[in-house]
């Protein structure tokens, strides 16, 4: 069992330079955790209850060209888990920008200005994730296990996820399901820069109360 996580792992590792190889871009990504990743089931009391992710991650985006560059990051969406025995792959979705990311609504000008980092060759970018959830309640977290974590970015000129001029006429249900297969499409993400893998372990939830 040992071997073939190892395996794995060399495998995912392999890919990934693959990866930065073929991208030949002077665009770097590195990703931490400040405080440790979690899984936390939140007690809302009178049976309320749901499991959510804790922590703090720092993204660095470094440009190591001899020219400007502008990059785009999903946020969230940026993250990609991928379970170091099986290989699998999984998401945070974020429902509402999900309707962005398919194209089905245009995004507020703000979160465009959040998404897109200009950087002078040299100079880099920091940022936390310490978020998941909103208030329409708690991004489902991938299940207990060993992560290998990744960040990506996408070159500015992507089209990815370009909005529409109305708002959506599709069920919520079949766009959160649209926006899942578009992120964990390697079609989607052609051209973007990716950071190493990070390893993280996520145990069982640990129990926490909230009051209202």
């Amino acid at each position: 069992m040992q071997n073939r996580k190892s395996a794995i792992t060399i495998l995912m590792f392999l890919l990934w330079t693959g990866l930065c190889l073929a991208q030949g871009s002077s665009v770097q990504v590195s990703l931490q955790e400040k405080t440790p990743l979690r899984l936390v089931e939140y007690d809302y009391g009178g049976g309320a209850r749901e499991i959510g992710l804790d922590g703090v991650l720092e993204v660095t985006i470094h440009n190591a060209g001899t020219e400007p560059v502008i990059v785009r990051d999903l946020h969230v969406h940026s993250l990609l888990f991928v379970n170091a025995k099986t290989g699998e792959r999984f998401l945070l979705l974020h429902s509402c920008e999900c309707f962005f990311v398919t194209g089905d609504e245009r995004p507020p000008k703000s979160l465009l200005e959040q998404q897109t980092h200009r950087l002078g060759p040299g100079v880099s970018q920091h940022f936390t994730l310490e978020e998941f959830g909103c208030g329409g309640g708690m991004w489902k977290p991938p299940p207990p296990g060993e992560y290998l974590v990744y960040y990506r970015v996408l070159p500015v000129s992507s089209e990815k996820g370009a909005p529409s001029q109305g708002e959506s006429t599709h069920p919520a249900s079949a766009v959160i399901e649209e926006c899942k297969k578009r992120l964990l499409s390697d079609k989607f993400w052609e051209g973007a820069s990716t950071s190493p893998p990070l390893s993280v372990l996520l145990k069982e939830p640990v129990r926490k109360k909230v009051r209202a």
